[in-house]
């Protein structure tokens, strides 16, 4: 019973951070495709793309997500050492998938979404919204 009770209040958190995220990503992506349409290169577009996205995340995280009881200030300092981190493996991850796997741009972003998308949440909840 306590198992369902864990699973039960965890999906609904779990839902709207994805739905957050999803927004801010689908952003990321857009801004990221823009600027390779535009000459950028692929790495600089990706992490351009992160950091707009990354903006657009915090709001709906703090205001939909997380409701943190910790001040704005405080708050937005340890997004910004969270982000930091996130932003730094997503410049990583992209830059070995494409330049040494050889993705291509769109599936280096997706692929290092996917494998960040669980360490945020966990950033989120345990360290930044706490």
């Amino acid at each position: 019973m306590r198992r369902h009770t864990v699973l039960s209040s965890w999906l609904p958190r779990f839902a709207r951070f994805l739905m957050g995220g999803g927004t801010a990503t689908a952003l990321h992506y857009g801004i990221m495709q823009t600027l390779l349409l535009h000459g950028m290169p692929p790495t600089p577009a990706a992490m351009t793309g992160a950091l707009t996205g990354a903006v657009v995340n915090y709001r709906l995280q703090r205001d939909i997500v997380f409701h943190p009881h910790r001040g704005q200030l405080a708050t937005m300092r340890r997004y910004l050492a969270a982000l930091g981190v996130g932003w730094l493996l997503n410049g990583l991850f992209f830059l070995l998938l494409h330049n040494g796997l050889h993705f291509a741009p769109l599936a280096a972003q997706a692929s290092t979404t996917l494998l960040l998308v669980f360490l945020n949440y966990w950033l989120f909840k345990r360290y930044v919204f706490s």
